[in-house]
């Protein structure tokens, strides 16, 4: 690579961009085959780094560190997700998350069953860990959803329950007057079998869920 001196100081040594200082004199590097040249100089970060960048970077403050900034900026982030709970990617805090989220955001595309409705999450459980302690003194489990004892009501620590997806769903069929089809007492039978085909012709019509 062949380095050509650069013939007006358009960054003077000494000058200052964020954290970074001129120490050295800039240059051109010969870019292409088209005669364009990228002029660098040489600098040094406030935590004594020092490197050689494109000084119109430098000058537009697309750049203003060595990357130490960045990287303390990602620190103060991931402290602040972590130290509150250490619970921001677990599935109890999806949950807790996403019933607060159908409450407040119209945008929800289940706002109407719920914030919709007047539904709303009790000021205890605005705070993670209150919910996370209650959760785990009554019964929750991976892969269990939280529900609500009177679906008219709010989500509150006395008006809440844990069920499976399949329990939730069938309460929710009940509550709307629905009848789980086919029958929960129906056999497991090969669908090839007549006797099953038999007792499912035996349901009437009028048990199948409506929409």
């Amino acid at each position: 690579m062949r380095i050509v001196p650069l013939g007006r100081q358009v960054t003077p040594t000494g000058s200052r961009f964020g954290r970074l200082t001129i120490i050295g004199e800039s240059f051109y590097i010969p870019v292409g085959v088209r005669g364009k040249r990228d002029q660098m100089v040489v600098v040094q970060c406030d935590c004594g780094e020092i490197r050689v960048l494109m000084a119109q970077a430098i000058v537009h403050r697309h750049v203003s560190s060595c990357g130490c900034l960045r990287r303390e900026i990602h620190s103060i982030r991931a402290k602040r997700v972590f130290s509150t709970h250490g619970s921001s990617y677990t599935s109890l805090y999806r949950i807790w998350n996403a019933m607060r989220f159908r409450c407040t955001n119209s945008g929800h595309r289940y706002y109407k069953h719920y914030g919709g409705k007047g539904v709303r999450v009790c000021n205890e459980w605005q705070a993670f860990e209150p919910f996370r302690d209650w959760a785990l003194s009554h019964g929750y489990a991976l892969g269990l959803t939280i529900d609500r004892l009177d679906s008219a009501g709010n989500y509150t620590p006395t008006n809440c329950q844990w069920l499976t997806r399949s329990d939730n769903t069938a309460k929710m069929h009940r509550e709307r007057g629905h009848t789980m089809w086919p029958p929960r007492d129906l056999p497991l039978m090969p669908k090839n079998t007549g006797d099953w085909w038999r007792k499912v012709a035996s349901v009437p019509r009028d048990a199948l869920i409506q929409p």
